[in-house]
């Protein structure tokens, strides 16, 4: 989804919570937190709702050590 020329369909989701694998740089570890997603692709990239920033995007193969279902 990032940087892309091609037009892909997006679908708008409600009401859906997914876990990210998040590294702290200060506590040095890795933990589990729960983050809105916003909208899914035909391709696989997730839309997700951000902490510091508006928005971010995983993709649903690339990162699927990083992602749980809620």
């Amino acid at each position: 989804m990032p940087r892309r020329k091609k037009v892909v369909k997006e679908k708008k989701v409600k009401n859906q919570k997914i876990k990210i694998r998040v590294y702290s740089s200060v506590t040095r570890r890795k933990s589990w937190k729960v983050f809105e997603v916003i909208s899914t692709d035909e391709e696989g990239w997730i839309k997700i709702k951000g902490i510091t920033k508006p928005h971010f995007y995983l993709h649903k193969d690339m990162h699927k050590n990083h992602i749980k279902k809620v």
